[in-house]
């Protein structure tokens, strides 16, 4: 108990879904250069289903965000202060 919240905010969740869906467009352009990443952290065998998980996150976390106009699912901002 070190910190207090001085404020908070929401933020519509049509930002984190644009964001989501940005990072899907980027890893699919840089998959050549991820793909060595993925196979190297979970196992070459692995690195194609690591790569659909990933997208399933990216997908899911856009659509869901992006629901009932950003209203439904948002992103909320604190700012702390010491006590």
């Amino acid at each position: 108990d070190d910190v207090s919240i001085a404020n908070h905010w929401l933020v519509s969740g049509t930002h984190y879904a644009r964001t989501s869906e940005e990072w899907l467009k980027r890893m699919d352009k840089n998959i050549t250069s991820i793909r060595p990443i993925f196979e190297k952290t979970y196992g070459k065998e692995s690195a194609t289903k690591w790569i659909a998980y990933w997208r399933t996150f990216f997908i899911s976390v856009a659509e869901l965000f992006g629901y009932n106009n950003g209203d439904e699912w948002m992103v909320a901002h604190f700012l702390f202060r010491k006590k």
